[in-house]
């Protein structure tokens, strides 16, 4: 595909996993006031066809509630977003508290550390 990557350093061209017949997906993470533009090909062998484009964004009312860190950075972007300081600091301080905890009781396997 001709401009890509070269051009445009935040496109990124990835297959989409085969799951069905004929189902396809690809996953991904959006953050609070994200979008991502997607296009959608399909390859012959020797031509590339546009089968779909289209623009998607987070929306709050479609995800749900949780305490994940996925969760956690998200909250903080709103609350930053809406100037509201205390919020953002009380999610910035779970988070970094449950980052640590996180760090603490979990060792990769195959590290060679082991917990005392």
């Amino acid at each position: 595909m001709e401009g890509g990557e070269e051009e445009n350093p935040d496109y990124r061209r990835e297959e989409m996993q085969h799951i069905y017949e004929g189902i396809y997906v690809k996953r991904f993470s959006l953050f609070y006031g994200e979008r991502i533009h997607y296009y959608i090909t399909e390859e012959d062998g020797r031509n590339e066809r546009l089968t779909r484009s289209a623009l998607l964004e987070y929306k709050d009312d479609e995800h749900e509630a949780g305490d994940d860190r996925f969760t956690m950075v998200n909250n903080m972007a709103i609350a930053r977003d809406m100037n509201d300081e205390i919020t953002f600091l009380k999610l910035m301080e779970d988070y970094n508290r449950q980052t640590y905890l996180t760090n603490a009781l979990f060792v990769p396997a195959g590290s060679g550390m082991r917990r005392k």
